[in-house]
């Protein structure tokens, strides 16, 4: 049982510090849908929506070991989903 509160305490930690680190690159709130470790990458590979428009959703890797907060996200799509949705708006 004490390893699963682990794992479920570190899952929560990573969640917190990829919301974080989102809301630090892009000046806005984010709630993380989901994340796993992914072993081949050896990086975190997550779901992501923008708190204020939870219609868009898109996916991102992060990398805990880095240590410049700017160098975690190693990919996110975040940008390009953004713009097309707002294209499709208008």
């Amino acid at each position: 049982i004490e390893s699963n509160n682990i794992e479920s305490n570190t899952f929560t930690n990573i969640k917190q510090e990829i919301e974080f680190t989102l809301s630090k690159k892009y000046s806005e709130s984010f709630d993380i849908i989901d994340v796993y470790f992914e072993k081949g990458l050896n990086q975190y590979v997550f779901k992501a929506s923008p708190t204020s428009q939870v219609s868009i959703c898109f996916e991102g890797n992060f990398d805990e070991r880095k240590s410049e907060l700017k160098d975690k996200l190693i990919h996110d799509a975040y940008p390009n989903i953004k713009w097309s949705y707002e294209a499709s708006v208008y």
